[in-house]
């Protein structure tokens, strides 16, 4: 197991570390847990462990990026200063495969407006904020030739300070060549496949959220 582990360039490698994080997998593989399940992944706790999480990617419906890919992708962007999870490592087994990272202190929008947790966010948090920092946080990512490409309610967090997280790049591109397209792929088939701008994604969330907050009484305080 020990040699399919690929630690973060941002975490000084210990025994504590290597024993968490293979004691983790063994549990995951025979009992299974976790705090939020998507199409093409599962994102769990530790047991014990309050500062870091583990995105579990599903081998029958694989993310664009495997777990290599989604690590490197952390580590450029946290390495810039993004407000991205801080990698810890990257794992591979028979059943399936694993990137350790930092656990969020927050919640995405997808959990505030689906279970109604208007209370936890921050005080006085800025609405018309909030959406200008993500706006100017994917501009520069964009400047640095890396694209998200799922920037989803469940993608976006609101950290306890009120300031946007940009999670889960297992669908993001980085721009090798200048007349690559950013959104558009192709499959074995040759077949394109369109996806919606980052751009056009924080117009839908800012609605989404908006909304949300307005049957709230938010933009009446």
């Amino acid at each position: 197991m020990e040699k399919m582990i690929e630690w973060s360039k941002g975490v000084e490698k210990n025994e504590n570390l290597d024993e968490m994080v293979l004691q983790a997998i063994k549990k995951i593989e025979c009992e299974g847990y976790g705090i939020g399940e998507g199409r093409t992944a599962t994102v769990c706790a530790l047991e014990g462990r309050f500062d870091v999480c583990v995105k579990i990617l599903n081998k029958s419906i694989r993310p664009k990026n495997g777990a290599t890919e989604e690590m490197r992708f952390l580590d450029k962007l946290k390495s810039k200063k993004f407000p991205v999870p801080q990698a810890v490592c990257c794992a591979k087994t028979e059943r399936s495969e694993y990137v350790f990272m930092e656990m969020i202190d927050g919640l995405s929008i997808l959990d505030l407006i689906e279970d109604d947790l208007f209370e936890e966010l921050p005080e006085n948090f800025d609405f018309k904020g909030f959406f200008e920092k993500l706006r100017e946080i994917v501009k520069r990512m964009h400047s640095e030739n890396i694209y998200h490409r799922d920037l989803r309610p469940g993608n976006v967090m609101v950290d306890k300070i009120g300031n946007p997280v940009i999670i889960d790049f297992g669908e993001s591109k980085e721009l090798s060549l200048s007349t690559e397209e950013p959104y558009i792929d192709e499959n074995s088939l040759g077949e394109a496949r369109i996806i919606s701008p980052d751009e056009n994604r924080i117009i839908e969330l800012c609605k989404e959220l908006g909304s949300y907050l307005k049957n709230k009484n938010y933009f009446t305080r």
